[in-house]
Order: C-alpha cells, then structure tokens, then sequence
C-alpha cells in the first residue's frame, strides 16, 4: 500500500516539474512576429525580426540588440537565406521559434531581384511559416521597417497587426493575402498576385494633386487630412508578375482594383467639393469576347449612394466612377500585369490548359479594349 502511494505521489511530481518546465520553455523562447528580407549592395541577404519581450525586463545578451522597451530587433547577413537564417539564429541569445509570424517584409530592392524567386522558395520550405504570415513590401529598407514597426506588446503574442491589417482590408486599403497567397498566384498562368505596399514615413515624397474626383483614401504620408502615431504605413498593393514585383497600386488604385475584382465595398468618393458615400451592389458583369483582335472585355458595375449623398449628380458621378475605374485598368496595363481576375473568367473558354496556355493572355490582355459601365441607384430608384 505504501509502495502505491509512494508511486503517486512521484507521479504527481513528476507531472508537476513537466508543467513547470513546460512554462519556463515559453520565456526561453524568442518569439518573432516580423519577419523582414533584404538584398544588400553587395548582393548578400539580410535577414531581420522583430521579438517581442515577454517578461518586460532585459535579459543578458539582449542589450546589443536595437529595439524599444517592449521589442527587440535582430539582424544577420548571409550568402543565401538559408545561411543568413543560421547566422540569426547565433545571434538571437534564446531560441528562434517563427511560429507566431504575422508578416514577412521584403524590400522593394529584393522583390524585383532576381533573387526573389530563391528566396520565395527558401520560405515556402519552411514549415508553419508561409500559410499564416502576410506578404508586404517596404519602401525602402526591410531592417529600418521592422525597427520602426513599434506594436503594442503586452504580456502575450500581440494581435494589433492582425487587427490593423484585418480593418485595413476592410476598408479597402491593401489586399487581403498570404505569403503563399502570392507565391503561387505570381506563378500561375491566370491572374498575378497582390501582397501589401509598405512605406515608413515620411515616405517617399509623393507630391502629385489627388484627382478631381477620387476615392478618399490619405495616398499621400504627408496629407494633412489623417494623422498617425505609426511610422509605417500600410496602404496599396505591389503586384506580382513571374515571380517577381512588377509594379504597385496605390491606396486608390487598389479600392478600384478590388471593386474590379468583384469585392464588395462601401467607401467615400470625392466629387468636386462633395464627399458622396458609395456602396458596389452585386458582382460586376463580365463579358470577354477572346476571339475579337484586340480582345474586347465589357465590364458593367453598379452602386448605391448613401442616404446622405443622395443629391448628388448620379450622371457626373457614374462618369467620374467609369474614368477612375478605367484610369486604374491603364496602370495595370502599364506594368504588364493583370491582378483584376479577369483570367479565370477568359480562362472558361478554353477546353484545355494547354489551349488557354497557347492563347498568351497577359499579352492579349495588355493590348486588349476595355469598356466600363457605371450605373449608380439611389435608395429610391
């Protein structure tokens, strides 16, 4: 009887120096939510990340690391990815775990690289890694990006980006989109891919006039009309062509963009000194004529105004509404791309991906005749 008892008692010792184990492993742990990506100029990658500090003190070997009080930032710089990720995790003083990602940032420079497609690759071999963190592409530096990057940490993993990012695409500002998400769509033989445009202010110094008539949407780091306690700012798309960037949206052409791609949005639009609230109703009618030279794709989008905009002109808006939409279609043209979903829809007229393949639609459609009509109802009609 003792023997049984002395058995149970070391069994429920046992359990409980597991459970205390189990709880110092989460503060030996460096967990990274960011994750940022760079080609130097010497052609080395640099990899960087974003640690938040679980127990608010500093724990030795921590100190020359760059951060503030409530984040750590380290760096390493390699051949290749692989060899940088090894030299990071030398330098993180607690072992890397990258199950908590919430972003993955990629410099501007390294996304329209050649090295990119290597270092897509590199990721994509990592397990847990690319199905949950999103894509974003940064102005300027990937290291000064996550260093400014200043989330609001407490005693867990943080939710703020995923809540920033979720709102965000909400209201239109950046696509809604994986590491894997732009991955494979930046290969595929359909549309090309969107990941979210980044920039620290104070940006890149964009000085253009908004457009007469336009979506209200702060383009601009320096607009006076929004402020910001963040020095990044999440706000466009860059779009994917072959595995590599071939361009970028701003926050205006993406709303268009999306609208185009049949999502549902409400927003605000500008029109003369008038603020008119819209709201898309329905998808968009598509029509795709693939025999036609040049190929001929009629888009008609309908909209509903907002009680309080009801006095505006229905016919100056469905005008300026079809000039944005179209001006948006142009820029896509422009960078040889084509992220509207329009090939999935061309892509049924075919029997065979072989046929659809053989058909070039990215050429066919840089060169194609786009037609928009815009019907805008009030409440009443």
């Amino acid at each position: 009887m003792c023997r049984r008892l002395l058995a149970g008692l070391l069994c429920v010792c046992a359990a409980l120096l597991t459970g205390c184990s189990t709880l110092n492993q989460a503060e030996d742990l460096a967990f990274a939510v960011i994750l940022g990506v760079d080609l130097t100029g010497q052609g080395e990658i640099e990899i960087c990340i974003q640690v938040p500090k679980i127990t608010g003190q500093q724990s030795e070997g921590e100190s020359g690391s760059s951060g503030s009080s409530d984040h750590l930032v380290y760096s390493a710089v390699g051949r290749d990815f692989d060899e940088a990720l090894t030299l990071l995790q030398w330098a993180v003083p607690r072992k890397l775990d990258l199950s908590q990602l919430n972003l993955i940032v990629i410099s501007e420079k390294l996304a329209k690289d050649d090295n990119f497609s290597r270092i897509a690759d590199a990721v994509m071999a990592m397990p847990r890694l690319y199905t949950a963190a999103r894509l974003a592409v940064c102005e300027g530096s990937a290291l000064a990006f996550v260093s400014a990057e200043k989330p609001v940490i407490g005693t867990r993993m943080s939710t703020e980006l995923t809540a920033t990012f979720e709102d965000y695409v909400k209201n239109g500002f950046i696509p809604d989109t994986t590491f894997a998400d732009v991955y494979y769509l930046s290969k595929s033989v359909y549309s090309d891919a969107l990941a979210v445009y980044a920039e620290t202010a104070p940006g890149s110094g964009e000085s253009e006039q908004a457009a007469a008539a336009s979506a209200v949407i702060p383009d601009a780091s320096s607009a006076s009309r929004s402020e910001t306690q963040q020095s990044n700012r999440f706000l466009g798309a860059a779009v994917f062509r072959n595995g590599s960037m071939a361009g970028r949206l701003s926050g205006e052409e993406f709303l268009y963009c999306k609208i185009l791609q049949g999502e549902r949005q409400t927003f605000a639009f500008t029109l003369g000194e008038q603020t008119v609230g819209l709201t898309t109703l329905g998808a968009p009618s598509v029509t795709i004529d693939t025999s036609a030279s040049p190929v001929k794709i009629d888009l008609g989008l309908r909209f509903s105004i907002a009680a309080s905009s009801k006095n505006a002109s229905r016919e100056a808006l469905e005008a300026a509404l079809e000039e944005a939409l179209l001006r948006t279609v142009s820029v896509c043209k422009s960078m040889g791309a084509e992220p509207l979903n329009l090939a999935e829809i061309a892509s049924g007229q075919f029997l065979t991906i072989d046929d659809w393949i053989a058909f070039s639609w990215r050429e066919r459609f840089l060169e194609s005749d786009v037609q928009i009509d815009v019907r805008v109802f009030t409440s009443e009609s």
